[in-house]
C-alpha cells in the first residue's frame, strides 16, 4: 500500500456452507481489524497514514463449517478496492501515541480520533483491589478498533476487537496502586467515544474480636449472642 492510500477488502462467501472470518494485520504484525459478523461476506478497511509503503496481511479462516464434515472446505473470493485517504485530523489528546505518553483518563470522552499510524493510549489510576471497565464505542460498523487493557508491568489483561462496542475490564491484583493502560488501534481514520468505570475495592472493617485469624489465637466465647 502506498502512503495516503486506503484499502477496502471484501471476502465474499456463502455462510450456508461455512462461516468464514477474517483478520487484518499491520506491517508490525499487530491485529488492526477483524470481520466476524456470522453472515455471508466480511469486510475490513485499512488506511496507510504513514509516509512509507506498507505491506498488510490478511488472514482468512473458517470459524464454523456447515454442515459438519470430516474435511471441512468453504470457497470464497477476495475483492480489493483502493482509493485516496481522507485527511485525518488529530484530537485534542495528542500526542498520546505510546504508553509513556498516555493521556490520563479521568472522565468519559467523546470525539476521539485514531488511525493505523497513530495509536491512542490512555492511563487509568487504580488503587490496590480496584476494578476497571472501559468501553469504546464506534459508530462506523464497517471499520474496526482493537482495544487492549494492560497492567502497570505491560501485561495484557483483556482485549476486544468486535464492533461496534468494545469492552475491556481488569482488576488491580498487584497489591499496590498503579496506572493501567488502555490502547486503542484503528484500521482507518475513526471517530470514537471512550467511557470507563472504576469500582473501588470492597472495604471490610474488622470486628471487635480480631485478631482471631488462626486456631492459636481464637477468641474465647461463652454461651450467648455476639454481634
Amino acid at each position: 500500500m502506498a502512503p495516503g492510500q486506503e484499502l477496502n477488502i471484501d471476502v465474499l462467501h456463502d455462510v450456508a456452507f461455512g462461516d468464514i472470518d477474517i483478520d487484518l494485520f499491520d506491517p508490525n504484525g499487530n491485529l488492526v481489524a477483524s470481520g466476524a459478523t456470522g453472515t455471508s461476506n466480511e469486510t475490513v478497511v485499512y488506511g496507510n497514514y504513514g509516509s512509507t509503503t506498507q505491506v498488510v496481511t490478511l488472514r482468512v479462516f473458517l470459524w464454523a463449517f456447515l454442515p459438519p464434515a470430516a474435511e471441512p472446505c468453504a470457497f470464497y473470493d477476495v475483492a480489493l478496492a483502493r482509493g485516496p485517504l481522507t485527511p485525518c485530523v488529530d484530537d485534542s489528546f495528542e500526542d498520546n501515541d505510546t504508553a509513556l505518553t498516555a493521556a490520563p483518563l479521568t472522565t468519559n470522552l467523546t470525539g476521539l480520533v485514531v488511525n493505523p499510524s497513530d495509536r491512542d493510549f490512555f492511563s487509568v489510576h487504580l488503587e490496590s483491589g480496584d476494578a476497571v471497565d472501559v468501553v469504546a464505542v464506534l459508530a462506523t460498523a464497517i471499520s474496526g478498533l482493537q482495544v487492549t487493557l494492560y497492567d502497570p508491568a505491560g501485561n495484557a489483561l483483556d482485549a476486544d476487537s468486535f464492533s461496534p462496542l468494545y469492552d475491556v475490564s481488569g482488576l488491580n491484583t498487584t497489591g499496590v496502586a498503579g496506572d493501567f493502560i488502555v490502547e486503542v488501534v484503528g484500521d482507518d481514520c475513526l471517530d470514537y467515544d471512550l467511557g470507563f468505570l472504576v469500582t473501588p475495592a470492597p472495604t471490610c472493617v474488622d470486628d471487635a474480636y480480631e485478631d482471631n485469624d488462626t486456631a492459636g489465637n481464637a477468641t474465647p466465647v461463652a454461651a450467648g449472642t455476639y454481634p
